[in-house]
């Protein structure tokens, strides 16, 4: 029987810049005149009509294969052929019978196939290739003319035929005697056929009927391998196996546990990747576990546990010692943590979650356990409006890295308990009310980074262990927005809280805190006349490397201001100023006398901790009957207990006012502590 090749003048078959593979359907043989190469045209699946002199071509180079995997002038030997009308064979079909020119060598034709008008314009064409075996070497010699295998069966038919001496009624008595003989056994043919079928069946038998259909949907993808496990093996490495082929329903209700961990299992064991139908969801009633390389990619369905479970699905590789999941991942699926303590844990090396959503998460969507270098990426955390105290995500284990993720009422986006990991270009917010106290964007307790990230209406941006090891916080963007403002009037948000840390007692020396932008409300926002906090303590407590830091309704970001105190005997009117940044402060303060300017040590005012000197500095004064009309210069000094003292050495009375500016060192715990307390 002659394969039948149909293409369609729409050409959707195949990708723009590929060639149509004919070889399943026709190949040539160097010097074959014997089979032609019928092929149906259609038109949007339509059959071609033979208009305006149509007629097919076929052109191109019979050779071996260039780099570019075709044929050329520079790899084989040109050939061509131009139909006629006799090749139209109707319904679209044309029948093209090659001379044995037409494959002159053994290799490949790679070329074009279709159709032009009696003037020799080519209306339609397509880039077709196949493959062309070797001949017989006497083709041309009319001995032992190549026979096609169709031709073969014909002259075997023929030959059967001849025995019989062309008598066909032998071929009837044939028959005959067939029936009757099954007649003689007490049974007629339907019955034999009948109990044929039967035992087939009772032997479980697979017939070819039955393999033709388990075949059918592989028709298409046309799988390479010498023999029928070859190529399904061939088939599934290359594409997938889905959940459902191992039973999996995907209706929410049906229990798929069994079915899911059975496809996974299989697909670990042949290292093959597993898929599901998109926006199924696999109701599961116990963990899932994944134990070693895996690559599973659900395409957005769900893993929904239907009765109360400690985890949805459990990652746990590390008993492999070789490390056979590295490289290995887990892809576009939800995971429903309603019923979960944990929606995934994670226990493995160099692994990608990514596309992963997380929705009703009531206690802690992912948790990262053990292992190393798991690389977490754009996936959405979504809390569960009731549960007040959900964790989207926990780094328990060191060296990880979370990047373009995004959290829905989730009181703490992100837990880092382990040193080295690296939240970056992370957004999260909160839109229910009752889960705005005490949330909190990441919790930093050990030593990290967070960088690029925005926290929306959290009640605490970031949250620190003053004693904890290097943290990085930098080019983050703390946000309070409208809604945060009209739901906690009376909580203002905080940029950075160190957890336990006392106002005026603890120090804070390890955290870099760079180019970060704060924007906190003022009171034209309605609804919200309480500006935020740059901190839980006094700013200059913060004693760590600040730099770069902006922000809206946020006064001196990387320094601290403040005032002396004067004392009732210093009736200056014009305030002073202190200003404190990386351990340096600068003073300006005045002070005004009802009569002079005292002659002996006198304290005229009280710098407030945190802008104190480590020890007593001396400082000079100027001196005048008012601050413009300075005229003399005074001495004085600066105490450890923050007090400021004036002494008009000169003995002019008519000296009335002094202006003090100063810069000096701050005394800080631990830092030039002369008493070695730190």
């Amino acid at each position: 029987m002659i394969s039948t090749i149909t293409l369609d003048t729409y050409k959707q078959q195949i990708g723009s810049g590929d060639a149509f593979n004919l070889s399943d359907s026709f190949n040539g043989r160097v010097g074959d005149e014997q089979v032609p190469l019928v092929v149906q045209f259609k038109e949007r699946g339509l059959a071609q009509q033979f208009e305006d002199g149509l007629v097919p071509f076929l052109t191109g180079f019979v050779g071996s294969l260039d780099e570019n995997d075709q044929v050329t002038a520079e790899t084989g030997d040109a050939v061509s052929y131009v139909g006629t009308s006799d090749d139209i064979v109707g319904l679209g079909r044309v029948k093209m019978n090659l001379p044995g020119t037409m494959f002159p060598q053994e290799g490949y034709f790679y070329g074009f196939l279709g159709l032009q008008n009696a003037d020799g314009k080519r209306v339609t064409t397509f880039n077709v290739w196949f493959r062309v075996y070797n001949g017989n070497p006497d083709m041309f010699v009319n001995k032992a003319p190549f026979r096609t295998e169709l031709q073969k069966v014909l002259d075997t038919a023929q030959s059967l035929i001849n025995d019989s001496n062309g008598d066909l009624n032998k071929w009837k008595q044939k028959l005959t005697d067939l029936f009757s003989t099954l007649s003689a056994q007490g049974t007629d043919t339907s019955t034999l056929l009948t109990t044929l079928q039967a035992q087939i069946k009772q032997s479980n038998l697979f017939t070819k009927g039955q393999m033709d259909e388990l075949l059918g949907s592989l028709t298409d993808f046309k799988p390479t391998g010498s023999n029928l496990i070859d190529k399904l093996n061939k088939e599934f490495s290359d594409r997938a196996v889905n959940v459902e082929w191992f039973g999996a329903v995907g209706d929410g209700k049906t229990d798929d546990t069994a079915a899911v961990q059975s496809c996974i299992d299989y697909a670990s064991k042949y290292g093959y990747r597993v898929t599901s139908t998109r926006e199924k969801v696999y109701a599961t009633s116990a963990t899932i576990n994944i134990k070693s390389k895996f690559d599973i990619d659900l395409k957005g369905a769900m893993i929904k546990p239907i009765v109360e479970v400690p985890i949805a699905i459990q990652v746990d590789c590390m008993s492999d010692d070789n490390g056979a999941e590295r490289q290995s991942q887990l892809s576009h699926l939800a995971i429903d943590c309603t019923n979960t303590t944990i929606g995934l844990s994670v226990k493995a090396r160099r692994v990608y979650l990514k596309g992963l959503d997380f929705t009703n998460c009531t206690n802690t969507g992912l948790s990262l356990d053990a292992g190393y270098e798991i690389s977490v990426s754009s996936c959405n955390f979504y809390g569960a409006k009731s549960a007040t105290k959900n964790v989207a995500i926990a780094l328990n284990t060191t060296d990880n890295y979370v990047s373009h993720c995004f959290g829905t009422d989730n009181n703490i986006f992100a837990v880092n308990n382990a040193a080295g990991n690296i939240i970056e270009s992370c957004h999260a917010w909160i839109f229910t009310a009752a889960i705005l106290p005490g949330s909190v964007f990441v919790d930093l307790p050990v030593s990290g980074l967070v960088t690029n990230c925005v926290s929306d209406t959290y009640a605490v941006g970031f949250r620190l262990d003053p004693n904890g090891t290097t943290r990085i916080i930098s080019n983050n963007c703390i946000s309070s927005t409208d809604y945060y403002n009209s739901k906690t009037t009376n909580m203002p948000p905080t940029f950075i809280e160190f957890s336990g840390a006392e106002k005026g007692k603890t120090y804070v020396y390890n955290p870099t805190i760079a180019n970060n932008w704060v924007s906190f409300a003022g009171t034209n926002i309605t609804g919200f006349d309480v500006p935020g906090y740059l901190y839980n303590i006094e700013k200059w407590q913060v004693l760590c490397h600040l730099s770069g830091n902006t922000g809206y309704n946020v006064d001196f970001f990387d320094s601290c201001k403040a005032t002396v105190a004067y004392s009732p005997n210093n009736i200056a009117t014009l305030p002073s100023s202190l200003i404190r940044k990386n351990g340096r402060v600068d003073l300006i303060m005045r002070c005004a006398f009802s009569g002079s300017v005292p002659t002996t040590d006198t304290v005229v005012g009280v710098v407030p901790e945190g802008f104190r000197p480590w020890d007593s500095i001396p400082v000079v004064w100027a001196l005048g009957g008012n601050i413009n009309t300075i005229s003399a210069i005074g001495y004085g000094f600066l105490k450890p207990d923050g007090s400021v003292i004036v002494h008009n050495s000169t003995g002019n009375t008519a000296l009335t006012q002094g202006l003090l500016i100063a810069n000096y060192v701050v005394w800080e715990p631990g830092i030039g502590d002369k008493n070695g307390d730190n």
